[in-house]
């Protein structure tokens, strides 16, 4: 149920923080010296691999300059929801006597404002590794993703139904790590997102990848 990895090669972090003129916070970094990233029970804490796999350095490029609503350039999104949101260092701000940032709940669907930012959601990433990943869970949806349900607009308090034809073929995903997370590409081990067509509450739910259901390239008005 946990899977944990090798130590980063340093150099991929200075790489990462060169390409994109950010400076990771020293907490994560600490981490990454001793595990590459974690899984535990399903919530992740990205790694830096940067050889195209599901990392931070892919995470960080689809999500600043290849989707529609793109985070703001001093986010670093270190840890997704499975549902296609993201939890994310605020570079802006230190924390911890200098070796900690913010962290910040990010609603990918959700248009932000300076004065409607994302929220604080822990001051650091112990605080984050222990209430988010390691406490048990009381609740089924966390405050932060009630949120995100909140600003999305489109629950009427039930589950969802997706036509079959609707759905991407099982045979192409991996199994959900947990309940409540969706299944995920064995390609690049992305997670399915779902796209909700036509005027609520008369349209349905499809089934996407992020760069269909997000992304600049393939994005079409519905």
């Amino acid at each position: 149920m946990l899977d944990w990895r090798r130590p980063v090669d340093s150099a991929l972090i200075k790489r990462f923080e060169s390409a994109y003129q950010v400076q990771l916070p020293e907490d994560y970094k600490y981490l990454l010296s001793i595990t590459n990233g974690f899984i535990l029970m399903g919530d992740e804490v990205l790694g830096i691999n940067w050889d195209g796999t599901y990392d931070l350095v892919d995470v960080y490029r689809f999500e600043h300059f290849e989707v529609i609503i793109p985070q703001y350039k001093y986010l670093i999104p270190f840890s997704p929801d499975g549902g296609g949101n993201f939890y994310c260092f605020d570079t802006r701000v230190k924390t911890n006597g200098g070796s900690s940032n913010p962290i910040v709940f990010w609603y990918s669907s959700y248009k932000y404002t300076e004065a409607d930012p994302p929220e604080i959601v822990c001051l650091e990433l112990a605080e984050y590794i222990e209430s988010r990943i390691i406490a048990p869970k009381k609740q089924n949806c966390t405050s932060d993703e009630k949120i995100g349900n909140e600003k999305m607009n489109n629950s009427n308090g039930e589950g969802i139904e997706i036509d079959a034809r609707d759905k991407i073929n099982r045979a192409l995903l991996n199994l959900p790590l947990k309940p409540g997370c969706p299944p995920t590409f064995k390609t690049d081990r992305t997670p399915v997102e779902i796209h909700y067509e036509g005027v609520y509450p008369h349209g349905k739910f499809r089934e996407m990848n992020r760069e269909e259901h997000r992304g600049k390239v393939k994005f079409r008005k519905h």
